[in-house]
């Protein structure tokens, strides 16, 4: 009598949108990116143990862009982000000891475009990082910055992605085509395979998941002076969703740019709820805001004036 077990059965369907790949043009392989090194100063003096108020800093990046016309007028590519730089920040770069460098590829995503829009399948933002924040020159500031490189302490709250703590984990992103200055993006991202060593092809079994984000964008212009808006808003299901008193993670997020001359006046609010248990030790809200002033004296120099605040509510166990 034989006997057999079944150990594992999967059905994989996919989906081929790149139709008529034959005869195609070569694709174009662009090589791109920058380097940025500052120098500055930092009021520490509140902050123990800090070493220095005066310090340098580095940022850089390597991009590789390919894209490609099909016989049929779809279009294809792709974009791999490599970060150049020497020091432990939790990439993905190599190991040196118990610690990851630095260097390692960042975003690395692909996409179809079509008249009907285009599709982005990859390590990238969700739908409402598209919308942005407060435009300033430099690093230095709260939102959308590099604050914590100069400031120590914690600074999540420095952003407007609202993100929810996902990141540039793997997702599925539309953008429709713009009509009279509008277009909508959606995404959809599966769980949190992004920051982890071999994430990026695991199936995850615990964590946040199933994140949908959607962002309407739409820019203009009256007279002489040009508008541009955004809103977004992003919702995951946390880890033990079933549990009723576990909150799904949700968060919005706002933008408004008006340019006049060389001018250029940005605004932006975003208000991130991490879901954590009611009835827990904790539960917080986090919002994030600011405006900039930014004038252009050139193409190459620019001048701005910021300001940007992140604020934590904290909620004691047992409120909803």
């Amino acid at each position: 009598m034989t006997k057999s077990k079944l150990l594992a059965s999967t059905a994989l369907v996919s989906v081929v949108a790149v139709a008529g790949a034959a005869g195609a043009n070569a694709a174009t392989l662009k090589l791109g990116g920058f380097a940025e090194w500052w120098v500055g100063w930092a009021d520490n003096k509140k902050a123990a143990g800090v070493q220095n108020n005066f310090d340098t800093k580095t940022d850089a990046e390597i991009y590789f862009r390919a894209e490609e016309t099909l016989d049929n007028g779809i279009k294809v590519g792709s974009l791999f982000e490599f970060e150049a730089g020497q020091g432990n920040d939790g990439a993905d770069g190599p190991r040196v000891g118990s610690n990851r460098m630095a260097d390692g590829w960042d975003e690395s995503f692909g996409w179809v475009k079509t008249k009907w829009g285009q599709i982005n399948i990859g390590n990238n933002d969700f739908a409402t990082g598209y919308v942005g924040g407060i435009e300033t020159v430099g690093p230095v500031g709260i939102i959308k910055s590099d604050a914590g490189d100069w400031l120590p302490g914690s600074y999540e709250l420095n952003n407007t992605d609202v993100d929810l703590g996902l990141g540039d984990s793997q997702n599925i992103t539309y953008f429709t085509p713009r009509f009279s200055g509008a277009q909508l993006i959606i995404s959809y991202t599966p769980d949190a395979s992004e920051y982890n060593e071999g994430d990026f092809d695991q199936t995850l079994t615990s964590g946040a998941h199933d994140g949908v984000s959607i962002a309407g964008l739409w820019s203009g212009k009256f007279d002489k002076v040009g508008i541009s808006v955004g809103a977004g808003y992003t919702v995951i299901q946390n880890d033990g969703d079933t549990n009723p008193n576990i909150d799904d993670r949700e968060g919005y997020t706002g933008k408004l740019a008006l340019t006049y001359g060389a001018f250029k006046v940005t605004g932006a609010y975003a208000q991130e709820d991490r879901g954590q248990g009611r009835g827990a030790s904790s539960r917080g809200v986090e919002r994030h805001y600011g405006g900039s002033v930014l004038y252009s004296i050139d193409k190459a120099q620019r001048v701005s004036l910021g300001y940007g605040r992140g604020t934590f509510e904290f909620h004691t166990a047992g409120e909803p």
